[in-house]
């Protein structure tokens, strides 16, 4: 696991990777219910997919206004959680416990 955490510091110093970590400190959060992806398109004409995945099925809604719920879950999670820095911090503090 220490390796992971590790990769995923190194991987936050890579540009265009934005890692930041929710607390459980934040309590109660618009996504404690599942596990959801934002899936963007550099086509124009290919809107966005909000992606689901359990165990029995997966899931895909295309629909913008179902979309646009997801992306306003996703605004209040990133700030919810720590900033980029602190999560790195938080990440090296778990990396060391595990040395």
């Amino acid at each position: 696991m220490r390796n992971q955490i590790l990769g995923l510091i190194e991987a936050s110093r890579s540009p265009g990777t934005l890692i930041q970590m929710l607390p459980f400190s934040a309590g109660a959060h618009p996504a404690m219910d599942s596990a959801f992806y934002i899936l963007g398109f550099q086509e124009a004409t290919d809107g966005d997919v909000v992606y689901f995945e359990h165990p029995t099925c997966s899931l895909y809604l295309e629909k913008p206004a179902e979309v646009a719920r997801y992306r306003l879950s996703f605004d209040h999670l990133r700030a919810a959680s720590l900033s980029v820095e602190e999560s790195r911090k938080m990440l090296t503090r778990a990396a060391e416990e595990l040395a």
